[in-house]
């Protein structure tokens, strides 16, 4: 599992395939995946996979000459949307502790270029977009003028990504209404794990966790919504489309109806709720349908819709991760 921001490249430099998002080499010396030993393959949960090659460098900010940067020349190697399909990568995440590489940001603080192990993600909620875009700050610190806007969750350790990737605990699942009522009846929510690890990642355009029929639940509390609303059987059924591919597409006339993804992210009597509306995990299609982001998986997940929901802080010298609504 990946936690990158895909890039976009627009011209074409070593590597002879359009798209490729190669310019870091020369044309006389392109990078050679085919049986590299250094080759690196990192997998999403919708199964995507892209493989990369480690390369070190110069690099200018701000003023600042660093030398040794380590970075990766990546390319997909399985991509489920080709309607999606990046062309390069920008890591956000630090180095588990079996890889040899610093990461990015860990060169960046030790050249003081940051001031600390830690990121913002602030996104552009206006953009209908699969992948998250917007405004990404390296070594911020929360003022706190504005801490009280914020909640703390914990930053949960990995036993194999350690703390290299930022991480939850999801509790458990429920699903509400607009309002903030339980959709209860509807037979939801405690069919699985009872409670899983989930990546927070950038890279990933869905919400994935290991919740048996977890579409399917979305689906019933749909249609009760709709039956509520006068809608009749016929009427119903031409609101919605399962694929092929599990994923569910729905009229755009009836998103309002679908559920708000509820996720306990502590554990306890009163525990942290974070709310994933429908307007944050549906993508227009076009032709008046989206399609529901939202997906079982056996490794959790919380992509793009997560992001769109909330300000995303990962301190990784506090080992705290701070969400302010967006």
């Amino acid at each position: 599992m990946a936690e990158s921001l895909p890039y976009f490249a627009r011209q074409r430099e070593a590597c002879d395939r359009w798209g490729s998002g190669c310019y870091f080499c020369t044309k006389k010396s392109p990078c050679k995946f085919k049986n590299a030993k250094e080759k690196i393959t990192e997998t999403f949960v919708d199964n995507s996979s892209i493989e990369s090659l480690p390369r070190d460098g110069a690099l200018l900010v701000h003023g600042h000459g660093l030398v040794d940067v380590n970075f990766m020349v990546s390319r997909h190697t399985v991509w489920t949307d080709k309607g999606t399909m990046p062309w390069g990568y920008f890591g956000i995440s630090r180095s588990p502790p079996d890889v040899d590489y610093e990461s990015l940001l860990d060169t960046l603080f030790r050249e003081n270029v940051v001031g600390r192990l830690s990121y913002t993600l602030r996104t552009n909620t206006s953009q209908d977009a699969n992948f998250i875009s917007g405004n990404l700050t390296l070594g911020e610190t929360i003022k706190e003028s504005v801490t009280s806007e914020y909640v703390f969750t914990k930053f949960v350790f990995s036993p194999s990504h350690h703390r290299a990737l930022s991480a939850v605990f999801v509790y458990f699942l429920r699903l509400f209404d607009e309002a903030g009522n339980p959709r209860s009846k509807e037979g939801l929510t405690r069919r699985g794990p009872g409670s899983y690890l989930a990546i927070v990642d950038t890279g990933a355009n869905g919400i994935y966790l290991p919740q048996l029929n977890l579409v399917e639940d979305i689906l019933m509390s749909l249609k009760v919504k709709l039956r509520q609303k006068g809608y009749d059987d016929e009427r119903i059924s031409l609101m919605w489309r399962r694929e092929g591919n599990g994923f569910l597409h729905v009229k755009e006339e009836a998103v309002s109806f679908l559920p708000v993804l509820g996720l306990a992210i502590t554990d306890g009597p009163e525990p942290l709720m974070v709310k994933i509306h429908p307007k944050h995990y549906c993508m227009k299609l076009g032709g008046g349908k989206v399609v529901v982001s939202v997906q079982y998986s056996a490794n959790a997940g919380l992509g793009t819709p997560f992001f769109m929901a909330y300000t995303v802080h990962v301190d990784y010298a506090d080992h705290k991760i701070a969400l302010l609504e967006n």
